[in-house]
């Protein structure tokens, strides 16, 4: 039987990543420092039962936002505590990612299911993603919520309107609370730039600025729309965890990264 990638990329991409989450769940283990990190901040979470202020050994833990925790303990609640969860769930976010690369090719490339499919088999077979499958980390989380945003950029230039900027809006907050305001630099950009690398996005190529004011106008309720999905957590948050808490999720944890070497 001949090999089509339009038919075959995405049976083969979803067995391709049934196989490696079972691997990853069955043989490898929490590895240090970053997965017993934070797989030990979800477990105080869960004994805690707060899950406003992070703590990592009694202490607050201000180096990440929320919501990965809060999908473990969303998860031991309905399962109970235990190891494959976390697992599974950065594998879901893994197997969505890929699904998310194949809905966005299909509309920045529309009728050329190839290109969707190959893209799909390409992402699925790299390094990076293989090796963040089903590790409890942040970054397929991110890469989820930050394809979501590009998807919705091409989605608002397709005439999508409000509800898609409302959705690039969800997706950076989103992004936000999974791994902080990087989140911003994945999809601002791409939406910034939209008038030059997607013409009729904003009907720059009939030379109407009225309609590029508009497409800021979007972008700039995008951004609010994000702040508000991220500072419905941070300020409650800040308010309860005190001076250095708020230090660091408002301040330590982004811009020190940039401006200090005392960070990696």
């Amino acid at each position: 039987m001949n090999f089509d990638s339009r038919r075959h990329a995405l049976p083969l991409a979803a067995l391709w990543w049934a196989l490696l989450v079972a691997m990853v769940i069955a043989f490898r283990p929490l590895t240090p420092v970053d997965e017993t990190r934070y797989a030990t901040v979800a477990w105080e979470m869960w004994l805690s039962g707060d899950w406003l202020s992070l703590r990592l050994n009694g202490a607050l833990y201000g180096d990440k936002p929320p919501l990965l925790f809060w999908l473990v303990n969303l998860g031991w609640w309905v399962f109970g505590p235990n190891e494959w969860w976390p697992r599974l769930l950065t594998g879901l976010f893994a197997l969505g990612a890929l699904t998310l690369v194949g809905v966005l090719a299909r509309r920045l490339a529309p009728g050329r299911d190839d290109i969707a499919a190959m893209s799909v088999l390409v992402s699925g077979s790299s390094f990076y993603w293989m090796g963040f499958t089903g590790a409890v980390m942040f970054d397929l989380m991110l890469t989820c919520f930050v394809l979501i945003g590009v998807l919705g950029v091409a989605w608002a230039g397709d005439g999508g309107g409000l509800r898609a900027w409302l959705l690039v809006g969800l997706a950076m907050g989103l992004g936000v609370l999974t791994k902080g305001p990087v989140a911003l630099l994945h999809v601002l950009p791409v939406a910034l730039l939209a008038p030059w690398w997607r013409p009729r996005a904003a009907g720059v190529a009939g030379g109407r600025q009225g309609s590029v004011a508009g497409w800021y106008r979007g972008v700039g309720l995008a951004v609010l729309a994000a702040a508000g999905v991220a500072l419905a957590w941070a300020l409650p948050a800040a308010v309860t965890g005190g001076e250095a808490f708020r230090r660091e999720i408002f301040w330590h944890q982004s811009a020190d990264r940039i401006a200090t070497t005392a960070h990696h």
